[in-house]
């Protein structure tokens, strides 16, 4: 629909108003609003474009036309109407993690390093790692439990550290005293009886990865999206699971999180390794999305440029996949390594 204030002159802006919940959208020069709209009453509006998502574009008359948007990242020619936001991050609240290097980063150096440097990094910690270039073993070391002894996958055993022997990839979060990053580490017992498990967290933790130190047996895995009838094994490229010996059917809370009968988490007598996470806005996101099988997939929002993806199909038996920006540093992001496989990169 052809629509504005004519009289416009070259390199004078324009500004646009767009309600999204009405679809209604208006546009000013210099001298005011269009068909005497008043986007802040919703008086008179110029034309209405429904609902759906909608991308800013341009195009000129001339062939060296050239436009400029301004999405509230610098100030606006014309005063924005009361009630409207920027359409950019400039209008949106201040995140707590401000630097998100401070709680989680990648490393990639050779396997005899890979460790040390990781240690260096984030002194306390959960070190995650895994030898590109050859069939190794992730091995999954924390400061909770010792630099030394390392959880490997899949091969569901627990170990001494070995280091890789190719090029490796290090996977680290910081464990900060207050857990304000939203990371925790957790060790325990396990009674063979369904009880609760106290973690450090201020709110109930969306994401459970659980080892038994002592026993070979699959790793428990709990997601918020799935709920707590439910359960997802790191180790094997399984669909999720259903039992209530897993998590007692009961979800975490902000104080603890509970575990069944099953020895993955509750072995009798037996050592257990809990690492739990919760979202931090603009700094981590864990959610869901439904595919749908085409090569363009769908848009998933975090609020934020990832660092580290880890994707797992719930409905489906297909491999847990690891991405990160150091490996990947631009797209498209191809370079593999799944914790369910021993394989390379």
């Amino acid at each position: 629909v052809p629509y504005g204030p004519s009289g416009s002159t070259n390199g004078a802006p324009l500004g646009i108003a767009f309600d999204a919940d009405t679809g209604e959208l208006w546009v000013r020069n210099a001298t005011g609003w269009f068909n005497s709209g008043d986007p802040a009453t919703g008086t008179n509006p110029g034309v209405t474009i429904g609902s759906g998502t909608f991308f800013a574009a341009g195009s000129g008359y001339q062939n060296d036309s050239r436009d400029h948007f301004n999405f509230g990242n610098r100030p606006f020619a014309h005063t924005p109407p009361a009630g409207f936001e920027p359409l950019s991050t400039a209008g949106a609240p201040d995140v707590a993690i401000t630097n998100p290097s401070d709680h989680f980063t990648t490393i990639l150096d050779t396997g005899a390093n890979i460790l040390t440097n990781a240690q260096a990094t984030f002194p306390n910690g959960l070190w995650w790692i895994k030898d590109r270039a050859n069939q190794n073993q992730h091995q999954l070391v924390d400061s909770v439990r010792g630099a030394t002894e390392a959880c490997q996958n899949p091969s569901q055993t627990t170990t001494t550290y070995s280091a890789p022997a190719g090029n490796s990839v290090a996977w680290c979060w910081n464990l900060l005293a207050d857990r304000s990053n939203g990371f925790d580490i957790v060790t325990y017992n396990g009674t063979g009886n369904a009880h609760t498990v106290p973690h450090n967290l201020s709110q109930a933790p969306e994401f459970i990865v659980i080892f038994n130190r002592d026993r070979g047996q699959n790793r428990g895995v709990y997601h918020v999206s799935r709920g707590p009838t439910k359960a997802l094994l790191l180790d094997t490229s399984l669909g999720e699971q259903t039992a209530t010996y897993y998590w007692n059917d009961t979800a975490p809370t902000a104080g603890n999180f509970s575990v069944g009968t099953w020895n993955g988490v509750n072995g009798s007598g037996e050592r257990h390794v809990a690492y739990c996470w919760h979202s931090v806005p603009g700094y981590s996101a864990i959610g869901s999305y439904q595919g749908n099988g085409s090569a363009d997939g769908p848009f998933i929002y975090t609020g934020f440029r990832p660092a580290f993806v880890l994707l797992k199909s719930s409905s489906h038996s297909h491999p847990w996949i690891l991405m990160d920006s150091q490996r990947d540093q631009y797209n498209v992001a191809n370079k593999v390594l799944k914790s369910d496989s021993n394989a390379e990169e």
